[in-house]
Protein backbone atom coordinates (compact mmCIF):
# COMPACT_ATOMS: atom_id res chain seq x y z
CA UNK A 1 0.00 0.00 0.00
CA UNK A 2 2.88 2.35 0.76
CA UNK A 3 4.11 1.85 -2.80
CA UNK A 4 0.73 2.93 -4.16
CA UNK A 5 0.72 6.01 -1.92
CA UNK A 6 4.16 7.07 -3.15
CA UNK A 7 3.24 6.55 -6.80
CA UNK A 8 -0.02 8.42 -6.31
CA UNK A 9 1.68 11.32 -4.55
CA UNK A 10 4.30 11.57 -7.32
CA UNK A 11 1.58 11.54 -9.96
CA UNK A 12 -0.44 14.19 -8.12
CA UNK A 13 2.63 16.44 -7.78
CA UNK A 14 3.25 16.14 -11.52
CA UNK A 15 -0.34 16.52 -12.70
CA UNK A 16 -1.80 18.66 -9.98
CA UNK A 17 -4.20 17.76 -7.24
CA UNK A 18 -7.77 18.82 -7.66
CA UNK A 19 -11.22 17.50 -6.84
CA UNK A 20 -11.61 16.62 -10.52
CA UNK A 21 -8.48 14.43 -10.41
CA UNK A 22 -9.71 12.77 -7.20
CA UNK A 23 -13.15 12.17 -8.73
CA UNK A 24 -11.66 10.68 -11.91
CA UNK A 25 -9.35 8.31 -10.02
CA UNK A 26 -12.14 7.21 -7.70
CA UNK A 27 -14.56 6.71 -10.60
CA UNK A 28 -12.01 4.58 -12.45
CA UNK A 29 -11.46 2.30 -9.45
CA UNK A 30 -15.22 2.10 -8.79
CA UNK A 31 -15.82 0.94 -12.35
CA UNK A 32 -13.03 -1.65 -12.11
CA UNK A 33 -14.42 -3.02 -8.83
CA UNK A 34 -17.90 -3.25 -10.39
CA UNK A 35 -16.60 -4.95 -13.54
CA UNK A 36 -14.48 -7.52 -11.71
CA UNK A 37 -17.33 -8.21 -9.24
CA UNK A 38 -19.70 -8.90 -12.12
CA UNK A 39 -17.12 -11.09 -13.89
CA UNK A 40 -16.75 -13.32 -10.82
CA UNK A 41 -20.37 -14.41 -11.17
CA UNK A 42 -19.77 -15.86 -14.64
CA UNK A 43 -16.42 -17.57 -14.14
CA UNK A 44 -16.28 -21.33 -14.33
CA UNK A 45 -12.84 -22.14 -15.75
CA UNK A 46 -10.48 -23.73 -13.23
CA UNK A 47 -7.64 -21.51 -12.15
CA UNK A 48 -9.34 -18.27 -13.20
CA UNK A 49 -11.44 -17.43 -10.17
CA UNK A 50 -8.54 -16.87 -7.76
CA UNK A 51 -6.54 -14.47 -10.00
CA UNK A 52 -9.66 -12.44 -10.83
CA UNK A 53 -10.62 -12.27 -7.14
CA UNK A 54 -7.08 -11.11 -6.33
CA UNK A 55 -7.29 -8.36 -8.94
CA UNK A 56 -10.70 -7.33 -7.58
CA UNK A 57 -9.30 -7.12 -4.04
CA UNK A 58 -6.40 -4.99 -5.25
CA UNK A 59 -8.71 -2.50 -6.96
CA UNK A 60 -10.96 -2.40 -3.88
CA UNK A 61 -7.92 -1.51 -1.76
CA UNK A 62 -6.93 1.21 -4.23
CA UNK A 63 -10.48 2.58 -4.13
CA UNK A 64 -10.53 2.70 -0.34
CA UNK A 65 -7.15 4.42 -0.19
CA UNK A 66 -8.09 6.99 -2.85
CA UNK A 67 -11.30 7.80 -0.98
CA UNK A 68 -9.34 8.17 2.25
CA UNK A 69 -6.76 10.46 0.62
CA UNK A 70 -9.62 12.56 -0.74
CA UNK A 71 -11.02 12.96 2.78
CA UNK A 72 -13.97 10.68 2.13
CA UNK A 73 -15.24 7.59 3.89
CA UNK A 74 -13.01 4.79 2.52
CA UNK A 75 -15.79 2.21 2.90
CA UNK A 76 -18.64 4.25 1.45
Amino acid sequence: MRDLDLKLLRWMRTHGHSPAVEDAAIALEESLVEDYSAALLDLEAPGVLQPVATILASHAQHLARLRELAGRDPLA
